[in-house]
C-alpha cells in the first residue's frame, strides 16, 4: 500500500500540471512569493496586526466592528504596504435589512494616501488602484478527499487531495488569467505532509511589474477579507478562550 500527497484538488491536478503558473504565492508559517517554480522563494515578512474588535456603548451584535492592520514587503517593487481591513455589517439603502461589507485599504508605509481599495467578501472581490479595476470571483470549489486507486500492477495507492478553489482574474472588466489553491507540500520529519496554502496563478499574457506587484497585493487582501471573516463569524470575542482556534492571537475589545 502507497500513500500519494497531492498539492491540488483532484479535479484540478491535471490543469495545474499542464501549465506553469506565472508566479506564487504560499501562506505558511512565513507567508512567501515565488516568481517562477525552481527559483528560491521570497519572505513577504508579512507582520500580522493587532486585531480590534469595537462592540458600541450599547453593544448590539450586529454593529461589531473589526479592524487590524497588517504589514507586508511587495517583492515586486521592494516597498512596505500596510493593509487596513475593517469588518463591519452596515444598513442597506432600502433599510431592508443589514449587509456584511469588509473593506481592505493598501497604503505605502511612507505615504498616508492609499494607493489601492479592495471590497468584498470571500468568493468574490473588487478593486482599484490608480483607476485600474481588478477582479477576483470563485469559479469552482472542492473539499479534500482522500481517493483509492490501483496501479497496473495490482497495488493500492491511496491518495490524499487537500480543498481547494478556481478563481477567475479580470482586469477593468476583461478575463485575463485564473488562481488555483490547494497546499504546499512539505518534508515532515522525512514524510511529506501538507505545509500552508498555496496560490498558483496563471496568466494569459506578460503582466507588467507594477500590474504584477497589484495582484500580490490583490491576493494578499483577499486573505485577509477571508480570515476577517471566520473571526467575525466564529470566534467569542466575549469569551475567546472557547473559540481559540477561530480567533487571532492578539485580540483587543473597546467601545
Amino acid at each position: 500500500m502507497k500513500t500519494a500527497l497531492h498539492s491540488f484538488p483532484e479535479e484540478l491536478n491535471e490543469k495545474a500540471n499542464s501549465r506553469i503558473p506565472s508566479f506564487e504565492i504560499h501562506l505558511m508559517h512565513t507567508y512567501r512569493y515565488l516568481d517562477s517554480p525552481g527559483e528560491q522563494p521570497i519572505s513577504l515578512n508579512y507582520q500580522n496586526g493587532t486585531v480590534f474588535v469595537s462592540t458600541g456603548l450599547l453593544n448590539i451584535p450586529n454593529r461589531i466592528r473589526w479592524e487590524v492592520k497588517d504589514r507586508f514587503t511587495n517583492p515586486v517593487d521592494q516597498k512596505q504596504y500596510i493593509l487596513s481591513v475593517i469588518a463591519e455589517n452596515v444598513e442597506r439603502e432600502d433599510k431592508t435589512g443589514m449587509d456584511e461589507r469588509i473593506r481592505v485599504s493598501i497604503t505605502p508605509s511612507e505615504q498616508e494616501d492609499a494607493t489601492g481599495l479592495i471590497e468584498g467578501v470571500p468568493g468574490q472581490i473588487s478593486g482599484r488602484f490608480h483607476g485600474v479595476s481588478y477582479s477576483l470571483n470563485i469559479n469552482d470549489f472542492w473539499q479534500d478527499k482522500v481517493a483509492k486507486r490501483n496501479t497496473t500492477d495490482d497495488k493500492t495507492v491511496w491518495n490524499h487531495y487537500p480543498e481547494g478553489a478556481v478563481y477567475s482574474l479580470s482586469q477593468d472588466e476583461v478575463f485575463f488569467g485564473e488562481v488555483l489553491t490547494g497546499q504546499v507540500l512539505v518534508n515532515i520529519l522525512g514524510r511529506k505532509g501538507f505545509g500552508g496554502k498555496r496560490w498558483a496563478v496563471y496568466l494569459d499574457s506578460k503582466l507588467t511589474e507594477e500590474s504584477k506587484g497589484r495582484l500580490v497585493s490583490l491576493l494578499l487582501s483577499y486573505h485577509l477579507i477571508e480570515t476577517m471573516t471566520r473571526y467575525a463569524e466564529d470566534c467569542d470575542y466575549k469569551n475567546p478562550e472557547n473559540t481559540r482556534d477561530a480567533c487571532p492571537g492578539v485580540l483587543v475589545v473597546r467601545l
